[in-house]
């Protein structure tokens, strides 16, 4: 059977023939099932923004200290960088060896599409 690319973009290529992503090589002749998990702990670093501007606020009173104030506006930035982190897509592949992540992404879209992809090299292979 000759090799027909079905998805090649940001380092990951789904062929009828094979899978290849993040250093990760798999053939599609050994891949039973796709899935896509999403992380959705992001509400962590939500909060530790809200508490973060709470400090900030109470640090530029009259009565709070430049120092609350500036550990606020360190706890909003990481609670934000928080936020973004654990806001991810991964790609799990399960074999007769058992099941692999694949890879993560930020990008949720591109993960779906990544499966969707696989789900179309099956078809395609028959």
């Amino acid at each position: 059977m000759d090799e027909d690319v079905i998805y090649n973009q940001k380092g990951v290529l789904v062929s009828t023939t094979r899978f290849e992503a993040k250093g990760h090589t798999i053939a599609m002749a050994h891949i039973t099932s796709v899935r896509v998990v999403y992380s959705d702990r992001w509400a962590l670093g939500v909060l530790m923004a809200v508490l973060g501007a709470l400090l900030c606020f109470i640090g530029l009173q009259g009565t709070g200290s430049s120092i609350a104030a500036a550990l606020g506006v360190g706890l909003v930035v990481a609670g934000i960088a928080v936020a973004v982190a654990l806001k991810r897509g991964g790609l799990f592949i399960r074999t007769s060896g058992g099941e692999v992540k694949t890879f993560t992404d930020m990008d949720r879209q591109f993960v779906a599409e990544v499966a969707a992809a696989i789900t179309r090299a099956f078809i395609r292979r028959g």
